[in-house]
């Protein structure tokens, strides 16, 4: 799903995250792709609305790893 996301705030969003992954933490400027403004908790899981509080900066791969996906399990405490 495509969503509009106005200019100022993916320059917030930008600017938050320091041009870097908000996953795998790889800097958009050392990679050949341009990163995706992604919602936390997913549009598709009632994530309610494009806001700041709800947006990260994503790589293309991680943002097709996550999908719809809301929780993981942490590899250091097993929960």
């Amino acid at each position: 799903m495509s969503v509009y996301i106005p200019v100022e705030l993916q320059r917030q969003i930008r600017a938050k995250f320091a041009g870097f992954c908000a996953y795998c933490r790889t800097a958009e400027s050392l990679t050949a792709t341009t990163f995706e403004f992604e919602h936390i908790i997913p549009l598709s899981a009632g994530g309610g609305e494009t806001a700041f509080d709800n947006l990260c900066l994503s790589c293309p791969s991680c943002n097709r790893y996550k999908a719809s996906r809301q929780t993981v399990v942490d590899t250091g405490t097993q929960q």
